[in-house]
């Protein structure tokens, strides 16, 4: 709590709804950002979110 988050996700469709699955690694590796279809930003307000929260993913493709 107190900055904002940003966790990079790979989409996928799950009866008929999208899913963000988070991309577990260090944010410098190039690797997940290869891997990743977006971005999750968690504010500063929060301290997490939790499985089937909705939330809004910044597009990356």
């Amino acid at each position: 709590m107190g900055r904002a988050d940003y966790i990079r996700v790979r989409l996928f469709e799950k009866e008929g709804e999208w899913w963000a699955e988070p991309i577990i690694g260090k944010s410098g590796l190039i690797t997940t950002l290869v891997k990743s279809d977006g971005i999750v930003e968690i504010s500063s307000e929060k301290e997490g979110v939790s499985q089937g929260d909705y939330v809004p993913v910044i597009p990356s493709r």
